[in-house]
């Protein structure tokens, strides 16, 4: 009866959650060049075409912090002559992120190609990640940017955090 019980339990948590781990939007970029999974009820709430081309996507935050930033995602894809052009577009960016107030990076977890710092934007301190790829003549970024004390618990900065993941790991 127990071992019963325990696999009754455990068919439950499968039909509960993998749905919710499977559930994503698909987008492209570069005429389909490129795309990537978005979690589901994250809304994109801007889009920009040609080059470079982005789209940014919002992460709901119900808690009241949400009013002092907009924690988001965006995925941006930009030609590039050569992988020069592309260290000139990381270049270029990562001194964007180092003149914003308060910048501090995080030199254990960064590495040439992946960016994570905090930074003050409007009132609010945030944590940035910015993630790079060379590759066919494109250099893209997916940067993620959400509240470094967000009113809405551990619970919401877990799931920020591992969607940003999934985010970059499922861009092709």
């Amino acid at each position: 009866m127990p071992r019963r019980r325990s696999l009754h339990a455990i068919l439950f948590l499968l039909a509960v959650l993998a749905p919710s781990a499977c559930l994503a939007s698909q987008f492209t970029l570069v005429n389909g060049n490129f795309s990537f999974s978005v979690p589901d009820g994250w809304p994109r709430i801007m889009q920009t075409r040609g080059d470079p081309e982005t789209m940014v996507f919002q992460v709901p935050d119900t808690s009241p912090s949400r009013q002092e930033s907009l924690a988001r995602v965006s995925v941006t894809s930009k030609q590039v002559r050569d992988l020069t052009a592309f260290q000139a577009f990381v270049a270029e960016d990562t001194a964007h992120a180092q003149a914003l107030p308060g910048f501090q990076l995080d030199k254990q977890r960064s590495t040439p190609t992946a960016y994570y710092y905090t930074a003050t934007e409007g009132s609010a301190e945030q944590t940035f990640t910015a993630h790079y790829y060379f590759h066919d003549g494109y250099a893209v970024q997916v940067r993620c940017v959400r509240p470094s004390h967000s009113q809405a618990g551990n619970e919401w900065t877990r799931a920020f955090d591992e969607g940003c993941a999934r985010i970059t790991s499922s861009l092709r």
